[in-house]
């Protein structure tokens, strides 16, 4: 049976005092004097993010005790009407409670419908009254969030505007002749008897612009040879930590020097920078091994099908407003997981649970996707084959491979999805082994670093024993110091051209 409202306010009540603040999902306002103005901020914040609840009528300096001589009645009839000061009009469900021999005044406030975002101060405008919840506090949000929520209302076409000062020269002519050939054995009865040149602006890759054929954007990223001439930040920059995500964003110090193994731009068509990903990330990534009998089994931190998927999804997905042609992709892998970053929130009505349940999508770039999915890859697939299934497959391929969990993360601004790195304990040999040199590459397979201390806990094996083996794998080239030689800070790594086996 569900809680009634009075038990679920004791109960947020009863966490907040515990936890000594407010929190994501519900503020505490005093009200002492009437109703506070800072109100309307709360409300925009919360009607702009996953809703919430506001109490009014409780101290947060003094734990969340009600609030002496606290005019319920007066703050009550006010709120019924305080959502009119806000852009649309917010109607918040207002609720007069009893609560420790006192009185106070909760609002439940609904999301907004995405269409209808940004939810403003009138008095403010749009760009300097929009909020958002983050944490327990309401931030204003940036230019750039509200015009990404205002684009939510009608379909964004920054994929097909014409690059003014790119030209038909800057097209590789082999991937559109492919590109044609598709389009009219996946379209004949529209395109059969179609001029290649027909076909290209019909499909938006080229746009007529002051009586001259010009590239689009799509047309440009697609089958350029090297959009990044007119694009720079339309590229995918690559970096390779010896560290945890938590430790790298941590990194300070005597670290910062070492934060990096390896860092790569990638530039070119979509086609390319998804091959060149890939790429980055065998090289980069370790290679396990499962022995059964006689035969050995390679199995790899990360399925590499589902870091193309990734890769070629971000790419597609991404924000190609002129704001956001400012950022990159991401692609950065840590020692326990690898992330994929692109600039522009999910798109559309659709959450996240909602696009892998159903298998419906909602596209920012529409051109551009019907693009990619004739855009022939060098293995003769094509970049998009999933037709607005790509969460799903990533998940799928991850899941095929018997790999950890992958999530998806985001908000407004970005879009990021987290492969967690496959567990080096599930990957194992019938045979257990007491070899101690084998035993030590396997503990730093799965650490950004050990010292000799974290080695000794770890194999029960004397600091003497362990410093010679240590040796040994440096002679090899397979592990190297941190720190310059009897450093009380020294720490062991695994060079960045050890593969493991």
């Amino acid at each position: 049976m569900p809680d009634s409202l009075q038990e679920t306010i004791t109960r947020q009540i009863a966490f907040m005092r515990k936890s000594g603040r407010d929190n994501q999902h519900c503020e505490v306002k005093s009200a002492q004097e009437g109703t506070p103005k800072s109100l309307a901020e709360t409300l925009s914040a919360f009607s702009n993010g996953q809703g919430g609840t506001v109490i009014l009528g409780l101290s947060e300096e003094k734990g969340f005790r009600p609030v002496p001589k606290f005019n319920a009645d007066a703050v009550y009839s006010d709120m019924l009407h305080y959502g009119d000061k806000l852009t649309p009009v917010v109607r918040p469900q207002v609720h007069l409670l009893d609560f420790e021999g006192t009185k106070i005044v909760v609002a439940i406030i609904a999301p907004m419908p995405l269409l209808e975002r940004p939810c403003y101060v009138t008095t403010q405008g749009v760009y300097g009254g929009s909020y958002i919840r983050t944490g327990d506090g309401d931030r204003k949000l940036t230019e750039y969030e509200i015009s990404r929520m205002l684009e939510e209302r009608i379909q964004p076409k920054h994929d097909i505007r014409v690059v003014q000062e790119a030209s038909l020269a800057d097209l590789d002519l082999n991937a559109l002749k492919l590109f044609i050939s598709r389009q009219r054995f996946l379209t004949p009865r529209r395109f059969a008897n179609s001029s290649d040149e027909e076909i290209l602006v019909q499909m938006r890759v080229l746009q007529k612009a002051d009586g001259e054929l010009k590239p689009t954007l799509a047309g440009l990223l697609a089958f350029g040879e090297f959009p990044q001439k007119y694009f720079p930040r339309l590229c995918v920059t690559c970096t390779c930590y010896a560290t945890t995500r938590e430790q790298t964003s941590l990194e300070i110090g005597d670290f910062i020097e070492n934060r990096y193994l390896d860092t790569k731009r990638l530039v070119g068509s979509i086609p390319d920078m998804v091959v060149d990903a890939v790429t980055f990330v065998r090289k980069n990534m370790h290679i396990g091994a499962h022995v059964k009998g006689a035969v050995r089994y390679d199995i790899p931190d990360y399925p590499l099908i589902a870091i193309r998927e990734a890769v070629a999804n971000a790419l597609q997905h991404r924000d190609y407003s002129a704001q956001g042609c400012s950022s990159q992709v991401q692609l950065n892998l840590y020692s326990d997981c690898l992330e994929v970053l692109n600039p522009g929130g999910l798109y559309g009505a659709l959450d996240v649970d909602e696009l892998l349940s159903s298998g419906l999508s909602a596209t920012r770039n529409e051109f551009l996707s019907q693009i990619l999915e004739a855009t022939a890859m060098p293995d003769n697939s094509y970049v998009v084959e999933n037709r607005g299934t790509g969460l799903r497959a990533i998940r799928q391929a991850f899941v095929q491979a018997q790999h950890g969990s992958v999530r998806f993360e985001g908000n407004n601004a970005y879009f990021r999805i987290v492969f967690d790195r496959l567990s080096r304990e599930s990957v194992t040999s019938d045979r257990k082994t007491e070899n101690v040199r084998e035993v030590i590459i396997d503990l730093f397979s799965r650490q950004s670093s050990l010292s000799i201390r974290e080695l000794q806990k770890a194999t029960g094996r004397s600091s003497h024993t362990l410093r010679k083996y240590i040796g040994n794998l440096i002679q090899e080239g397979l592990i190297r110091a941190t720190e310059a030689k009897n450093s009380p800070k020294q720490r062991y790594r695994l060079t960045s051209n050890t593969r493991l086996h």
